[in-house]
C-alpha cells in the first residue's frame, strides 16, 4: 500500500509547533464546564446558561445496534497497485489420500489493514573524508540529538509526546504502553519520559493565556 511517510523528526517538529495550542486548550478546559458537558449537577448551572433538560425519551421497539434493511458499511478491497504484502493460504496435502495437492488457478482473496511496530537499532557512521587534490580532510559533524554513545530517536520522543499530550496518558502508563508496543525491546524509564516532556516545555517558553 502506497502512502505518504512522515519522518519522525518532522513529526516531532510538527507536534511541537501544535503543542502550545494543546496546552492552552487544556488550561481552558474547565472554563466552560456545565451540566451539558460534564458531571456537574444541573443545580450548579451558571445563571447565564440554560439548564440541561434530562433525556425524556422512552425506549422504542427497535433492538440496539444495526437495523434490518440498513446498508452495511464495509471497507473496499485494495487496488492492486497499493498492496505491499501477499500471504498465500492453501491445502498442500489431500485429506482423502494424503497426496500432494496442486493449485488449480482458482482463488479467493481477502484484504486487511495491519500495523507492525518495528524496532530499529540504527548506527550512524560519521566518516572522515579527504580531498584528493589539496589533501584537506573533513569529518562529518555529529548533530546534537546524537551526542551520546546511544540514545532514543526522534520517533520514540514523538510517540511519548503524543501519548502524554494528545492522548492524556500518564507517564507510568506511557512507559507500559511503549514497552508493550515493542514487545519489551524498548523499556523507557519514567524519568526519561519526564525529561522529554520538560525539554519540550522549555522549548515552548512561557505561555500567555487570555482567560476572557
Amino acid at each position: 500500500m502506497n502512502g505518504s511517510t512522515l519522518n519522525p523528526m518532522m513529526f516531532q517538529t510538527l507536534l511541537l509547533s501544535n503543542f502550545k495550542m494543546y496546552v492552552i486548550i487544556l488550561m481552558n478546559l474547565g472554563n466552560n464546564d456545565d451540566a451539558n458537558n460534564s458531571g456537574i449537577p444541573t443545580s450548579q448551572t451558571p445563571t447565564n446558561k440554560d439548564k440541561r433538560t434530562p433525556n425524556s425519551r422512552e425506549k422504542g421497539e427497535k433492538e440496539i445496534g444495526g437495523q434490518f434493511g440498513h446498508k452495511k458499511h464495509m471497507l473496499p478491497a485494495f487496488p492492486d497497485d497499493e498492496i505491499n504484502e501477499h500471504i498465500h493460504h492453501e491445502q498442500t496435502i489431500c485429506e482423502c489420500c494424503q497426496s500432494q495437492m496442486q493449485r488449480t488457478g482458482e482463488e479467493r482473496t481477502k484484504d486487511e489493514y495491519e500495523i507492525e511496530v518495528v524496532v530499529k537499532r540504527r548506527r550512524h557512521h560519521f566518516h572522515e573524508t579527504k580531498c584528493p587534490n589539496c589533501e584537506t580532510t573533513d569529518v562529518a559533524k555529529i548533530p546534537n540529538n546524537l551526542k551520546e554513545e546511544s540514545q532514543y530517536g526522534a520517533g520514540i520522543d514523538a510517540l511519548i509526546l503524543s501519548l502524554l499530550n494528545i492522548g492524556f496518558v500518564s507517564m507510568s502508563r506511557t512507559k507500559e504502553l511503549i514497552t508493550g508496543f515493542t514487545a519489551g525491546e524498548v523499556s523507557l524509564s519514567v524519568g526519561y519520559i519526564a525529561k522529554v516532556q520538560l525539554r519540550v516545555a522549555k522549548q515552548l517558553g512561557s505561555l500567555s493565556v487570555n482567560w476572557g
